[in-house]
């Protein structure tokens, strides 16, 4: 069966890297032979049935009652073994637009054939595949690739009977004709290779093969193959990317012809130095590293192990093997349906089964009551529950060690349990969702796993890396103390400020892009300028992270902003002019009063 045509859990487990628009050759370093691309975030998309992608849609908060009477009521309850229903939670529409912070999706727009198109990097898949100009079903407003526009003198498609187009791949389910060969000929163009996505949501696309010069970053670049897409579903992008671009194992390109992967054709061509790559990512940013990686981001070294091989020789997904259980607090604690597991830098959550985090409740039910409200039911530690909490109530929560392969790994109460605000109150969410659908893989580790590690895939040696972050992502290659990096008439100082917040904090030397979302010299941009480019407190970076920092939301606030900083000194000038005009208007009616006293 081929990659393209098994349940796959890369469709949903997306990481995204940035380059955007005018500012493209600004943002991409080359350091010791790797590239260094910066991750732009969005907030997550809402998740769907049979999807382990993005965030539940639907959040119980969870708010306790604070009175004695109450609290003794509970002490009382636990004291004669029973729990109280009484803690009061509310099921809520989740808003992704508002207050989920520091976990999201990330992007990378690249150049195809010198045309700007955003793609998600896909660490489950190994397909690329984009919008052509003549899909009629393709999202309204995205970017997309036209042979016809295309500025590199190789654009072109794969004929169907061609040796390119995989002999022996075809199906009535995938193509729409057969050649001689048995070629899988496209659905909507029979002359033409054609390809499918089918993932596990429902969601999916088709179209043919084309082969165009891609660039991931300015003036480097080589031909590749890649699926230019001519139908898709409904669902098949709801956020604001246009395409996907797989990082996983070739295998996984198949579907049904094997299309070689982007960043494998990179590393055929010598394009970067080794078959590594390196994923860092933050609450808002990120970086992924093409090529070595030199440690600079954490005081730690990298701890290396074993890819797992529960596929046998077939490699695919970057797979792990979790050893059956976590430890909670210092204590093993056994999980069923905890060995085979996935690294992958797209999903939002840890995904494990139903019996699984039963297990870890019940442990926590057993060994911590101390923490308030956790033993009562219902417990407020359940999949897409939230629950205001102190930061005192946050520190009794015990720290959960996670076995990859030989590797321990630590994920601490701020690591498992996401910031959500809701209404101007702010929560805590439990970052683990479960799925009694997983499949073969029992486990999958997103970006609540990875957000405080760097994840370091060596290709070669089939082995992965994980360190402890101690920087920024963007500050790679630079080890605390760099006189380069800290000096403010270095190129890389304002790149190291990933956030808006951070770049707002060094008005003298930068300014940022809420377009592009980059911290870059100031130049000569200007210290009133509220869009595209801001400079220290006229930045709006809380109002840009709630709205996803979309141009449009940041233009609208701009302009009100704008607006009422007109308006304002108007209306105390008016205000001002009606009081000088009521007192005239007194003084002069007091003299009248006067006049006519005198000359009654």
């Amino acid at each position: 069966m081929h990659g393209g045509e098994i349940f796959r859990w890369g469709r949903f487990c997306l990481l995204m890297v940035v380059i955007v628009g005018s500012g493209w050759d600004s943002v991409y370093q080359v350091r010791g032979g790797s590239l260094v691309l910066p991750l732009e975030w969005q907030t997550p998309r809402v998740m769907v049935a049979n999807s382990t992608r993005g965030f539940p849609s639907r959040l119980q908060l969870y708010q306790r009652n604070s009175s004695p009477l109450w609290r003794l009521q509970m002490w009382l309850g636990r004291w004669v073994g029973r729990g109280s229903a009484d803690l009061r939670h509310d099921v809520v529409l989740s808003e992704l637009h508002g207050g989920i912070t520091v976990v999201g999706e990330y992007y990378v727009t690249a150049k195809f054939g010198g045309q700007t198109i955003r793609v998600q990097i896909d660490t489950g898949s190994s397909t690329t595949a984009v919008p052509l100009k003549e899909c009629t079903t393709c999202r309204t407003g995205d970017l997309r690739y036209s042979m016809v526009d295309s500025d590199s003198g190789v654009a072109r498609r794969v004929p169907c009977d061609s040796d390119m187009c995989d002999a022996h791949t075809c199906t009535n389910t995938n193509c729409g004709k057969c050649s001689g060969k048995g070629q899988c000929c496209a659905v909507d163009s029979h002359r033409d290779c054609g390809f499918r996505l089918a993932y596990g949501d429902g969601s999916g696309a088709r179209g043919a093969i084309h082969v165009d010069v891609v660039e991931l970053t300015p003036g480097v670049g080589t031909e590749c193959l890649f699926g230019g897409i001519l139908y898709d579903s409904a669902d098949f992008e709801r956020s604001t990317v246009d395409g996907i671009m797989g990082l996983g194992y070739p295998r996984l390109g198949c579907v049904p012809t094997c299309i070689t992967p982007i960043f494998d054709s990179y590393v055929e061509k010598k394009l970067v130095e080794k078959d590594m790559f390196t994923i860092c990512i933050e609450e808002t940013s990120g970086a992924l590293i093409l090529g070595p990686y030199d440690s600079s981001l954490g005081d730690s070294p990298v701890q290396w192990t074993e890819e797992a091989t529960f596929s046998g020789n077939v490699r695919t997904y970057y797979d792990v093997d979790l050893g059956g259980g976590i430890e909670i607090g210092g204590e093993r604690v056994d999980l069923p349906n905890f060995r085979h597991g996935i690294v992958d830098s797209g999903t939002t959550l840890i995904i494990m089964s139903e019996n699984a985090f039963r297990t870890l409740v019940d442990y926590l039910k057993a060994n911590h009551c101390e923490i308030p409200d956790l033993c009562i039911e219902p417990t407020w530690f359940s999949p897409a529950s939230c629950v205001k909490i102190s930061d005192h109530e946050m520190s009794l929560l015990p720290v959960f060690t996670f076995s990859v392969g030989s590797v321990k790994v630590d994920l601490g109460p701020y690591d498992y349990m996401i910031k959500y605000t809701s209404k101007g109150e702010e929560f805590r969410c439990v970052g683990i969702e479960t799925d009694s659908a997983v499949g073969s893989v029992e486990v999958i580790l997103g970006n609540v796993f990875m957000m405080s590690h760097v994840i370091v895939h060596d290709r070669e040696q089939h082995r992965i890396g994980i360190q402890k972050r101690d920087r920024p992502c963007l500050s790679v290659g630079h080890k605390t103390g760099d006189s380069n990096a800290s000096n403010p008439s270095s190129p890389e100082f304002c790149s190291m400020h990933s956030s808006c917040t951070a770049c707002a904090g060094e008005p003298k030397h930068c300014s940022y892009n809420h377009v592009t979302h980059q911290c870059i010299e100031r130049g000569n941009h200007s210290s009133f300028a509220l869009y595209p480019y801001c400079v220290g407190s006229l930045c709006v970076c809380t109002i840009d992270a709630a709205l996803g920092a979309t141009p449009k939301g940041v233009v609208i606030v701009s302009g009100v902003l704008l607006l009422l900083l007109i308006l304002i000194p108007l209306i105390r000038c008016c205000r001002r002019k009606r009081r000088n005009s009521y007192s005239l208007t007194s003084e002069y009616e007091e003299d009248e009063e006067w006049n006519n006293m005198i000359h009654s």
